[in-house]
């Protein structure tokens, strides 16, 4: 086959890739939708205490009594000096207000902020101080419009160019993760899958690390620190990252940390080494031997604790899944060159499950074995298909069936899909990376991530 003929072929391949995995999000998406406005035109929608009425069963969102908490609630925590007045075409005045009062009643709990490393309590800071200079709502559209902005280019720069480019940039941004994240406002998420996706994209397309790279990795690294385990994978499969990279990497994270932490400090005092650690030891009270932030949660860690609750294993079983799955993982890519996307998938898969308190808009990040899918077709279409129908299983949302306790639904059964989604198709995964080595090949000609 000639050069043209292959290019056109990869091309009519990426977009078919592309149109598919859009479809089945926008599907997914409505599916759900359908199902809420179901409920909610028979009444169920209203607050009752039934367990078959109000939240989650009228939105696969989060209560949208607390809709962009994670940025202006959050901010609120920190002292600062009075808000500046929303517009009222906004209709955040009485958000506001209420956002306030809940802070009230918070503080001085273990649910507080000093959990946060020294980067995001920056980030925090920065924001309550914006709070008060600017209205709040031209606020939030300058965050999160730029976040939006910020993930559409780093989708955008490793897409192929095309029809498919546009429409893997509209998935990313209407998928379940993103708007969950632009519901909750949740800043973090984003800026952390922003950064992983640009350095893990510029790994593979290179196959090597600058500083650039390093520099993503350590924001991401200051944000979430189990982000730590895509560089160690990229180095155990041999994907550009290399041994003093990891050092680099480390080293540029401490950095940060470090600079993070005296800059914090000096901002506002009560931030220190020794509170960052008691705010540590009481999200762990809270959200990983307690049971906050069980709704939600995609790691195995979520889905042992909501079936069989808090134990010694609920933590020891999870990380010895992600240890299985990287290990077969790092056995593969010695064995045989493993493709990007079937990589990138079993990588996040390993990522996601050995978690405890990973919420879904983390999820974001399952873009990218689409994007790599699409940049390379795989001769082995049933691994395509096998990687294809995984990522977009896990951006729709799935909030149909709820947990119910004393009458009341705590958490979806999402939380149970999720990770039992990744876990089933990883293996599945494994099991034709070992069972049939020689059909995994790429179709020739393009490199695996281009700009």
């Amino acid at each position: 086959m000639s050069d043209v003929a292959t290019s056109v072929a990869l091309d009519k391949r990426a977009g078919n890739t592309a149109r598919w995995a859009l479809a089945f999000v926008i599907g997914g998406l409505l599916l759900n939708l359908g199902f809420n406005l179901l409920v909610a035109s028979y009444g169920l929608g209203a607050p009752h205490d039934s367990q078959l009425f109000g939240h989650p069963f009228n939105s696969f969102l989060y209560d949208a009594n607390d809709r962009f908490g994670d940025t202006l609630k959050m901010a609120l925590t920190y002292p600062g000096p009075e808000v500046h007045p929303a517009d009222p075409r906004w209709g955040l005045n009485g958000r506001l207000a209420a956002f306030e009062h809940h802070v009230g009643l918070l503080r001085g709990t273990q649910i507080n902020h000093f959990h946060m490393l020294p980067l995001s309590t920056l980030i925090g800071l920065g924001l309550r101080a914006a709070m008060s200079a600017m209205d709040p709502g031209w606020l939030l559209v300058i965050v999160l419009g730029g976040m939006a902005a910020t993930l559409a280019a780093v989708v955008g720069t490793a897409a192929p160019k095309g029809e498919s480019r546009l429409l893997l940039i509209i998935l990313a941004l209407i998928c379940y993760p993103a708007l969950f994240a632009f519901d909750r406002g949740h800043l973090f998420s984003l800026i952390c899958a922003s950064a992983v996706m640009a350095a893990t994209f510029r790994c593979l397309r290179d196959r090597r690390v600058d500083w650039v790279t390093i520099l993503l990795f350590a924001i991401a690294l200051n944000i979430r620190p189990n982000a730590g385990l895509l560089p160690l994978g990229l180095f155990l499969c041999r994907k550009g990252v290399r041994f003093h990279d990891l050092i680099k990497i480390g080293f540029a994270s401490l950095i940060i940390f470090l600079f993070g932490m005296l800059i914090a400090h000096q901002i506002y005092p009560p931030y220190s080494f020794e509170s960052l650690r008691e705010g540590l030891r009481d999200y762990s009270t809270i959200y990983v031997s307690g049971s906050g932030g069980q709704n939600y949660n995609s790691s195995l860690f979520g889905a042992i604790r909501g079936l069989y609750g808090y134990h010694r294993f609920t933590i020891v079983v999870p990380l010895l899944v992600q240890l299985a799955v990287l290990t077969g993982l790092a056995l593969a890519c010695w064995r045989q060159r493993v493709p990007d996307a079937v990589f990138m998938f079993l990588l996040l898969s390993a990522y996601v499950l050995g978690g405890q308190v990973l919420l879904d808009y983390h999820l974001i990040v399952f873009v990218m074995p689409l994007v790599l899918l699409a940049l390379n077709p795989l001769e082995d279409r049933t691994n395509a298909r096998i990687v294809m129908i995984g990522c977009c299983l896990l951006l729709i949302p799935k909030n149909y069936i709820s947990h119910v306790t004393e009458g009341r639904a705590d958490w979806t059964f999402q939380v149970i899909f999720n990770p039992l989604i990744m876990l089933l198709t990883s293996m599945f995964l494994l099991y034709r990376l070992f069972r049939f080595p020689t059909s995994q090949v790429a179709l020739g000609g393009r490199s695996e991530v281009t700009t």
